[in-house]
């Protein structure tokens, strides 16, 4: 990782952390556009999890874009490059993890249920036998790993984790 000062995860409200995205915009470290889409993301995210009713939305919303943010800027500053193939990155920060945090608070679990949880159970028995198991689905975001994770985390660890 790129040691240099923080520029978001130091910051203590939204006006400060709003400021972050103009200062590093207006010094050339961040391109508009990209500051632009941080801005929404950052509008988006506030409002979504607003709407869930935590107790703490304030917080969560704080906490979670000051980290997302970071990340962007920092690859930003030395963008990250996939090969084909791509093992999960848990060290030095896990992404994992902090997906896992940042999606929770956009799920409403009370009315959230996965059904034929059998066939998860079985997956995941296979899976532990060393063998394959493969999921098609017609339908994909960026969020639907973390989700389904979230939802399957206490039934079928090993396919939460490994999805």
């Amino acid at each position: 990782e790129i040691p240099r000062p923080l520029t978001f995860l130091d910051v203590r409200s939204e006006r400060e952390l709003l400021l972050g995205i103009q200062k590093e915009a207006e010094a050339g470290r961040l391109p508009s556009n990209i500051a632009i889409g941080m801005e929404e993301l950052y509008y988006n995210y506030r409002d979504a999890v607003f709407q869930s009713g935590l107790p703490d939305a304030h917080h969560i919303v704080l906490s979670n874009m000051t980290v997302v943010l970071e990340r962007i800027f920092m690859d930003v500053q030395d963008p990250f490059q996939f090969s084909p193939h791509h093992e999960a990155i848990r060290e030095p920060f896990d992404y994992y993890m902090f997906g896992q945090k940042y999606i929770a608070p956009l799920i409403d679990f009370r009315n959230s249920f996965v059904g034929n949880v059998s066939f998860f159970n079985e997956m995941e028995q296979k899976l532990r036998q060393g063998e394959n198991v493969i999921l098609i689905s017609n339908h994909q975001t960026e969020a639907d790993p973390a989700v389904i994770a979230l939802l399957l985390e206490s039934t079928t660890p090993l396919i939460a984790e490994n999805l």
